[in-house]
């Protein structure tokens, strides 16, 4: 292979870092260079494709531009190519803070307040969250004062053309969350009670599923920067293989053991009758559901977040309708016969979206 006129520097030390690294290696068989906090950062610290180098210090900016002046005076005469990778720590540390606190305010304030408990203690989780998530970029990114000449058109557009179906698909996952509400105020404070805990331990049981989801998204869009189709097309399999044997796992645990998991959070019968009949019936649609996130996490890799939105979009909108038309007919089992319906539905979509991209990339490629 001819000498490389480049070297890869890159910043930080999770499965982010060996990724890019992997995929500059198998490309043009380089080594990089990679800084991280700690030293024993598996797995770029134990990796031969990778040169790591601890500094606990290098958040600090003084300290970051020193190690990449460093680095270029080693590598004179080759161009230095500076990436940071990202951490994927923080954003999963935040998530589940946020939602074991989302738990125990539920369990304090549903009882006494009911939906507005429940409401209360979903407005409180998300504010303690974004105070962490905002006090770490306060003491990393945001460290100086904000000016006007800091903005730059081309990053704002693409920033927006990335974040903005995001932010409308949570907007509108809020909409379906209103219409079960108010679905579930004729039935009863119990019908509420475990709709509200069985919702929750779901969330926290799948949760390993929307970190797994988030990695393949930065896993797909690294290894498409450097040109590595084939290897991200590998990651999305492992990761399906990954996905099924875990998902088989909470689909048995929460079919067999659905009632222990509710007395957990209420000793209120009927709470657990209700929480466990959504719980156990529901988890069969597990499967189908992160089948779906999988698809959507191809397409978000790819940046194609149109047809991301357009996925969820139709999923919201056919849950809503499947709620509206068979709950006032069917009662509490209604929730889980939209889910029935909506889940197949929303894979199928999701796959031709997918589908149609990766089609679409190969005849441009």
């Amino acid at each position: 292979m001819p000498d490389i006129s480049f070297q890869p520097l890159l910043f930080g030390g999770d499965i982010n870092v060996y990724s890019v690294a992997r995929a500059f290696h198998e490309a043009y068989g380089v080594k990089s260079i990679a800084f991280g906090k700690f030293a024993a950062t598996f797995p770029c610290a134990y990796s031969a494709i990778i040169d790591y180098r601890p500094c606990l210090e290098n958040e600090d900016p003084d300290v970051f531009l020193q190690n990449v002046k460093n680095v270029a005076g080693e590598c004179s005469g080759k161009t230095v190519l500076v990436i940071g990778c990202g951490e994927s720590r923080l954003p999963l540390r935040a998530v589940t803070v946020t939602s074991v606190l989302n738990i125990c305010l539920d369990l304090l304030l549903v009882g006494p307040m009911g939906v507005a408990g429940a409401a209360l203690a979903t407005a409180l989780s998300q504010v303690a969250g974004c105070a962490y998530m905002l006090r770490y970029l306060r003491r990393t990114l945001l460290a100086g004062p904000f000016r006007l000449h800091m903005l730059q058109r081309e990053w704002f557009v693409e920033i927006m053309r990335l974040s903005v179906p995001n932010t409308v698909q949570q907007s509108a996952g809020t909409a379906i969350t209103v219409v079960r509400q108010s679905l579930l105020g004729p039935l009863g404070v119990a019908a509420i009670a475990g709709f509200s805990s069985a919702g929750k331990i779901s969330q926290l049981l799948l949760m390993p599923v929307f970190s797994l989801m988030q990695s393949l998204v930065v896993f797909i869009a690294q290894n498409r920067a450097v040109g590595q189709l084939d290897r991200a097309e590998e990651g999305v399999r492992e990761a399906r293989r990954i996905l099924l044997c875990y998902t088989a796992l909470v689909v048995a645990v929460c079919a067999l053991g659905s009632r222990l998991l509710l007395g957990l959070f209420t000793r209120d019968q009927e709470a657990i009758r209700y929480g466990a009949l959504l719980l156990s019936r529901e988890c069969w649609s597990y499967p189908l559901t992160n089948l779906r996130h999988l698809q959507e996490a191809r397409l978000r890799g790819r940046q194609q977040m149109g047809r991301f939105l357009t996925s969820n979009m139709v999923l919201i909108a056919m849950s809503m309708a499947g709620c509206l038309l068979l709950v006032p007919r069917m009662g509490f089992p209604g929730f889980y016969w939209a889910v029935y319906l909506s889940a197949p539905l929303g894979l199928a979509l999701s796959t031709i979206l997918a589908r149609w991209n990766r089609q679409s990339s190969h005849s441009f490629s």
